[in-house]
């Protein structure tokens, strides 16, 4: 049987060729896609377990809920004061409590007004100037505006959403902790700008038109409060400063401090609205494994004082998703590679090989005629396929390993972001505030090999192949009986 098998192979020097090209074509593709796709599973699972994810809780100020404001009259005006459920640090602990939480960040954004920096030419600037160079009419108004920054107290800038993110990332001095005070981080374009750097102070206020936006009857709430820069950052985002943007959006103009400065400022206009402890509008909090964040939201959810009608959560793994799209794409694009070309190498084969079947009718009648039992006819058959699946397993697996990086690298490029320069989008959202959401990531480098795991995997499946489709192609001669085969054409 093994010599008969090993004679035809080699004297069908064409035959034995096609079938040989087949299976040595699936087996190499087979052997770059599942390293392409172990590659892009590790690093998708290396990033699950190291990004942190995290998810949001807000404070959901129901404007249309009566029953929750206090309107107070007040020297600049009518002040709207929300006195219904908010987040404190009570609630905060709570939170930390509960399983699968592994810390937080406090957002405490709010706008402040100084006459120390110069925000740029935005479009407080042309509305000042004009483009015919008149005056606005509402000067006060719009100067008190131009003077108008968005100011971010963090207990820790590192771990700041936009940061964490990699939309802006330090590049001079220390980040803020919380044992930081009276510090804070300016952008590269603000330094710049100002002639400032590591050390050197400026000062905001709180005003009371901040809160009531009655220019005519602003004044300042306590004493200007005093800031050294502790850091400068570069902001990775692409966005543009000019007549269509308001000087308080743009990223470069925002300023960071720490959390002690911040509760300090919002303590004046908490005692302007009336409030007796500091109220968060958001709450970022942390999770041990960025896959179970939807589990661990559910756990929070059941606390007895998240009740959606004051609270709301939103999950935050926008750093996780944009680098692992890509790697999962690339896996499941390697898992329906190894799918599509195992079938298609049966499909080939099957095909082959019944063709060669028919031209080998009058063979194995002569052999089922002389009582050569049909079992030892079939295993001459599979014995041909195994004999040249096993060379095109041995020249697939020395191939595949020279071309693993070449195909890999191919492969990833094809899901790699091609606008390099739009990785950020920058926004202000309604009742969010300002948003960047990271759309695209650099491209990770990934090594790609072919293991032992890899080849055992391909060898047991083409044999299988090989064996079926050697079982589906003989089935309907080795059925027939000597006669019947050798009077057939």
């Amino acid at each position: 049987m093994w010599k008969r098998a090993f004679l035809y192979v080699t004297r069908n020097r064409g035959r034995s060729v096609i079938l040989l090209l087949v299976f040595f074509a699936a087996s190499a593709f087979s052997l770059v896609g599942l390293s392409v796709q172990r590659s892009a599973a590790q690093a998708a699972e290396e990033y699950r377990k190291t990004l942190g994810s995290s998810f949001t809780v807000s404070t959901f100020m129901n404007k249309e809920a009566a029953d929750l404001w206090e309107v107070k009259e007040a020297a600049g005006g009518s002040v709207y004061t929300y006195t219904g459920p908010a987040l404190t640090d009570e609630k905060i602990a709570e939170v930390l409590e509960t399983e699968g939480v592994s810390g937080y960040e406090t957002e405490q954004d709010m706008p402040v007004y100084t006459e120390d920096l110069n925000p740029g030419k935005g479009l407080h600037y042309a509305n000042l100037f004009g483009s015919d160079g008149g005056e606005d009419r509402n000067r006060q108004e719009t100067l008190f505006l131009y003077r108008t920054f968005s100011l971010f107290g963090v207990r820790n800038s590192e771990r700041h959403r936009f940061f964490r993110t990699e939309a802006f990332t330090l590049t001079a001095g220390t980040h803020l902790t919380p044992d930081s005070r009276g510090k804070a981080l300016i952008s590269e374009e603000m330094a710049e700008r100002n002639g400032l750097w590591i050390g050197d102070t400026f000062t905001f206020e709180c005003r009371e038109a901040l809160v009531t936006w009655d220019m005519e009857n602003d004044r300042r709430l306590g004493e200007p409060f005093p800031l050294e820069i502790a850091g400068i950052f570069r902001v990775n985002a692409s966005q543009k400063l000019d007549e269509n943007m308001i000087e308080d959006w743009y990223a470069g103009n925002f300023i960071f401090t720490d959390a002690a400065t911040v509760t300090q400022a919002n303590s004046l206009y908490d005692k302007y609205y009336g409030r007796t402890e500091p109220i968060y509008s958001k709450t970022v909090f942390f999770v041990d494994d960025p896959a179970r964040l939807e589990e661990t939201m559910e756990r929070v959810g059941e606390i007895n004082w998240m009740d959606p009608a004051y609270f709301r959560m939103k999950k935050d793994d926008t750093a996780y998703r944009a680098v692992a799209e890509p790697l999962n794409m690339m896996s499941g694009l390697s898992v329906l590679l190894i799918v599509i070309l195992a079938g298609g190498a049966a499909a080939a084969g099957g095909l082959l090989l019944t063709a060669w079947m028919q031209s080998r009718k009058h063979e194995m009648g002569l052999l089922l005629a002389v009582g050569i039992a049909k079992k030892k006819i079939f295993g001459q058959l599979l014995i041909e396929a195994l004999l040249l699946a096993t060379v095109a397993f041995a020249g697939a697996g020395c191939v595949s390993a020279a071309t693993a990086d070449t195909a890999g690298e191919a492969v990833q490029e094809l899901f790699s972001p091609r606008n390099r320069e739009a990785e950020y989008i920058v926004d202000y959202v309604p009742l969010e505030g300002h948003v960047i959401r990271k759309t695209a990531v650099e491209k990770i480098d990934l090594a790609y090999s072919v293991s032992g795991r890899d080849v055992v995997l391909v060898i047991l499946g083409g044999m299988g192949v090989a064996a079926a489709s050697v079982g589906i192609a003989s089935a309907k001669v080795l059925k027939m009986k000597p006669k019947d085969i050798l009077s057939s054409r």
